[in-house]
């Protein structure tokens, strides 16, 4: 999650985490741990994602998997989401 601060791009979060060996979906993503429960709440809240059942586990911590709803996140940012799914398609925006 990057914020900006005087006209330049400031990361302040991670959102995401990538377990290897986890079959999931394009627009799925496993959250990170650290303060998980506002991350999900920031999620539902904003209609971002659907927040799933299923849990990945790495080491000793579970990570909660969310289908994010890609439509929603390009009316925030619709230049990332184009380059985000050319990539995941081999490509560049």
């Amino acid at each position: 999650m990057v914020k900006k601060k005087d006209q330049e791009e400031e990361l302040y979060d991670i959102l995401t985490v990538s377990l290897p060996g986890e079959n999931i979906k394009i627009n799925e993503a496993f959250i990170t741990d650290f303060e998980c429960k506002y991350k999900l709440q920031f999620i539902r809240k904003y209609k971002l994602g659907e927040v799933l059942q299923r849990v990945g586990h790495s080491g000793f911590c579970d990570y909660r998997l969310v289908r994010f709803d890609l439509e929603k996140l390009a009316e925030y940012d619709r230049e990332g989401i184009k380059k985000f799914l050319a990539e995941q398609e081999g490509g560049h925006a």
